[in-house]
């Protein structure tokens, strides 16, 4: 029997409402990733541990690799506060730096 994609399977049985077009899940299990904001994370260059630990603060499913870029802007000021281990914000902020970088 030959395996059917997800997306197809969810459709035949009337379950259309769980696809999310906007998740690559084929690379979901690559990178070890359950949302699109994780997957963000990673690509913006961060260790799936920072990135794990960054998205468990963040709290939204849904955030491209620009939306991750503006929550950290506007929320690197609590870091301290949200028990955030240094090396890690430390990572965290030298990806941004690097972005702010890359953008300009």
């Amino acid at each position: 029997m030959e395996a059917k994609p997800l997306k197809h399977h969810l459709m035949e049985i009337g379950r259309s409402d769980l696809i999310d077009d906007d998740f690559d899940i084929g690379v979901a299990p690559e990178f070890g990733v359950s949302s699109k904001t994780l997957l963000s994370l990673i690509e913006l260059g961060l260790s799936r541990m920072s990135a794990v630990e960054l998205y468990k603060k963040i709290a939204q499913d849904d955030l491209d690799r620009a939306g991750c870029v503006t929550w950290i802007r506007r929320y690197a000021p609590f870091f301290e506060g949200m028990n955030i281990p240094n090396l890690i914000r430390k990572e965290i902020l030298d990806k941004v730096a690097l972005e702010n970088e890359a953008g300009k």
